[in-house]
């Protein structure tokens, strides 16, 4: 019995989950087209960075889900995209500083 529950929750999970990340993916890749070619960062990274970091955060406030289960897609979704619209300008801005540190020292 465990191991049916075990793969039943496997199966729900994996599409939620994907549902929940899809905007963060799309938002950077969204950054990726609309940014000049000099400040983009990787768009696929940084979703998974953003993920990973919405997870952090509900870890450490302990945010609990009221809902159940399901309620975490939602969950990973706000916070996904909290941290996608924080970090695009940071890694925009770490990109130029970066180039423009590069290209003094060639000087």
């Amino acid at each position: 019995m465990d191991i049916q529950v075990s793969i039943l929750l496997f199966i729900v999970a994996i599409p939620l989950l994907t549902i929940a990340v899809a905007p963060t993916w799309l938002v950077w890749q969204l950054a990726a087209k609309w940014l000049p070619t000099k400040l983009i960062t990787r768009p696929n990274t940084m979703a998974l960075v953003s993920v990973t970091l919405s997870l952090v955060t509900a870890y450490q406030f302990k945010l609990e889900l009221e809902g159940g289960a399901f309620s975490a897609p939602g969950l990973l979704l706000g916070l996904s995209l909290v941290w996608s619209v924080l970090l695009i300008p940071v890694c925009a801005l770490a990109q130029y500083l970066r180039r423009l540190r590069y290209k003094e020292r060639r000087m």
